[in-house]
């Protein structure tokens, strides 16, 4: 009985092969598992997947459409309105260049805020070049100009510039004026155009924080109109810019406590 009982655990406490035998990579196992499989697998998740998403969260705007024009473009890329501004520069083209024309273009324009803040400042703009005797240069509605098509805005994708002529219709993009017959002519032209008769060279800038010091008080959006307006009316330049780095004209955030150079509009 003890021998039976002793040879009973010298198997159960016997050593035993415990060797685990790991699956082999052959012929005979699926394609994409094998080790050329996972690395063809990996490439198409990161062309398919992280690319695209690094492409719409960090990369340079620029650089994602060049990588868009390789990969191909998301589906749901908003239009560019080619065609506008097509129309703009052949509409300002049209008005030529007349002789004793002079032009006034704000460089400082807004960027990157809503519609309904650039546009008061751009009736503001419009109206001071008219005041001034000046022909006013209209520029886009401009979220970016970066060089980029498109923007980002909320994680949807935004057109960076929009033609005004998209927005807005009248004077301000080159319709006719009835209600002055002493309006400047042309009343308005396209940056584009402007960009053509007057050369950065032939320029000459003028900074609203000038402007602002001979008022010598606080200004309103009435009176800085009136500076303007005898300020250029002095000038001969043909072509007059108020430049990128300049105070702005009007403060389109109003709040003059905060901002004493600038005016409210």
């Amino acid at each position: 009985m003890l021998r039976i009982v002793l040879l009973s655990a010298r198997r159960i406490w016997a050593p035993r092969d415990c060797t685990l035998e790991l699956p082999r990579w052959g012929p005979d196992r699926p394609a994409w598992r094998t080790r050329r499989g996972v690395r063809v697998a990996l490439v198409l998740l990161v062309l398919l997947v992280i690319v695209p998403l690094a492409l719409r969260a960090s990369w340079s705007p620029r650089l994602r459409e060049k990588a868009w024009a390789v990969f191909g473009a998301p589906a749901d890329l908003p239009p560019l309105y080619e065609a506008y501004h097509d129309h703009e520069l052949d509409v300002s083209r049209l008005a030529g260049d007349p002789p004793g024309a002079k032009y006034l273009y704000f460089d400082s324009h807004v960027r990157g805020v809503g519609w309904g803040n650039a546009m008061q400042e751009l009736l503001l703009h419009s109206y001071l070049a008219y005041r001034a005797g000046r022909t006013f240069v209209w520029y886009n509605y401009t979220w970016s100009d970066d060089g980029s098509k498109w923007s980002y805005y909320k994680g949807k994708p935004i057109p960076s510039r929009i033609p005004l002529s998209a927005l807005i219709n009248g004077p301000i993009v080159g319709g006719p004026v009835f209600t002055d017959a002493n309006a400047p002519a042309p009343v308005s032209i396209a940056q584009d155009h402007f960009n053509d008769i007057c050369p950065e060279s032939a320029r000459k800038t003028i900074k609203n924080d000038d402007v602002m010091a001979l008022l010598g008080h606080e200004s309103t959006a009435g009176s800085l109109v009136e500076k303007w307006a005898e300020v250029l009316s002095t000038v001969d330049a043909k072509c007059v810019q108020v430049p990128r780095d300049s105070w702005a004209v009007f403060d389109i955030w109003c709040a003059p406590r905060s901002r004493p150079h600038r005016a409210c509009s």
